[in-house]
């Protein structure tokens, strides 16, 4: 038996990978359009912004935990949303939680074993008792309940 002559062609590229390069596109073509507008130099603000962003060492580590922050708030925001939950305060809770570990991590009465595992509980226990109101007064929306409803 002979197996069938396909020509090779080209993959079309996902949909999933097309969608956050248009809109990243889209986000810088508006923010050169706005520094545009204000008459500044686009140049000297690229220049800033990538100084801002890889400039120094200090500035890659505040990067990368700017980043770390916002993908563990994103990562709660997608589990929320896995569950048919809405989860809308999610600035809030990273707020709180900064707030909380700061806290903890300058007042604390005792020092805790590992300098991560203070702050980190401490972080982490306004978001769980955030996340657990809605749960224990059964405002969540799941099959029985109604969707339209809200805490």
């Amino acid at each position: 038996m002979s197996r069938p002559v396909t020509a090779v062609l080209p993959r079309a590229i996902p949909v999933t990978v097309i969608i956050p390069l248009a809109a990243t596109a889209a986000g810088l073509l508006i923010g050169i359009g706005l520094v545009s507008v204000t008459g500044a130099s686009v140049r000297e603000a690229v220049a800033a912004f990538w100084d801002g962003m890889l400039g120094s060492t200090f500035a890659v580590g505040a990067s990368l935990n700017r980043a770390v922050a916002l993908a563990l708030v994103g990562l709660g925001f997608i589990l929320a949303n896995r569950a048919n939950l809405t989860n809308v305060g999610a600035e809030g809770q990273l707020a709180v939680g900064g707030i909380a570990a700061t806290a903890l991590a300058l007042h604390g009465a005792e020092p805790p074993a590992s300098p991560w595992s203070g702050p980190w509980s401490g972080a982490s226990s306004p978001g769980r008792c955030g996340a657990a109101s809605p749960a224990c007064c059964g405002c969540g929306a799941g099959p029985t309940r109604s969707s339209a409803r809200s805490c």
